[in-house]
């Protein structure tokens, strides 16, 4: 069953949107996780943070999440 972890450092943004961040990628990998049905008898730890120097820090939209998410499983479905 495959693990993720989320985490957001206070210098991405305040609690509030920290919180949303964690959701949004929770939901979103829980969506991808439908799609890819195939990836829930494979075992592996996805960590995602913000990345470092961006200016929305964790303002970012759940359909840019969900299509990086989309992007990082098939390419470790295809390893």
């Amino acid at each position: 069953m495959p693990l993720l972890l989320v985490s957001a450092s206070r210098k991405t943004g305040a609690a509030t949107d920290r919180n949303k961040f964690r959701r949004r990628v929770r939901m979103a990998f829980l969506a991808v996780l439908r799609e890819l049905p195939a990836l829930l008898g494979v075992s592996f730890v996805l960590w995602i943070r913000p990345a470092r120097g961006n200016f929305k820090g964790c303002l970012i939209d759940y359909q840019d999440i969900e299509k990086q998410l989309k992007s990082s499983l098939s390419n470790l479905r295809r390893a």
